[in-house]
């Protein structure tokens, strides 16, 4: 049986891998935005941020991949959504990790 760390490893490249499926003639970038990790969660879901963010964070899960670093914004009062500011903050991190990968593909020739 595997671990819940081993098992969201898994499972997040298995859906890397399936989006690139959809498309299997173009390169398909993958962009992902790490788990929140404030104090406001509890603790043990806290450790499993941790653990799974480790995970995203690992630019060598595909060659068109990159993430956006989420994990210090602040939650709504239900721990799960953004507030608004950090909506905001968050697109702002996407769209630098895109333009990340665009400059890579412009560097290496990637086609």
């Amino acid at each position: 049986e595997k671990s819940n760390a081993e098992y969201f490893n898994y499972a997040y490249l298995k859906v890397i891998d399936q989006f690139n499926e959809l498309n299997k003639y173009n390169l398909t970038p993958f962009i992902a935005g790490t788990l929140l990790n404030n104090k406001k969660i509890s603790k043990i879901n806290r450790i499993y941020n941790q653990i799974f963010n480790k995970i995203i964070r690992n630019k060598n899960n595909k060659y068109l991949y990159n993430y956006a670093e989420l994990s210090d914004l602040e939650s709504d009062i239900d721990n799960f959504h953004f507030i608004t500011k950090s909506t905001r903050k968050a697109g702002k991190l996407y769209f630098e990790a895109y333009e990340e990968l665009i400059n890579k593909i412009r560097n290496e020739g990637i086609q």
